[in-house]
């Protein structure tokens, strides 16, 4: 079993065609109560090609 995090998840989206941007995502994770250091969110929208 290989385990991944939400980030990576989403940019599994973004890579497959499922979502088309994983900004409003990770606002949303966000916006929900989770914390997430500015340098993962560049480290995520970076991976993603954004």
């Amino acid at each position: 079993m290989i385990t991944i995090g939400t980030g990576r998840l989403i940019i599994l989206a973004k890579q497959r065609g499922l979502i088309t941007s994983v900004s409003p995502r990770i606002q949303a994770l966000q916006d929900a109560g989770l914390w997430l250091s500015d340098n993962l969110v560049n480290l995520l929208k970076q991976q993603a090609g954004e």
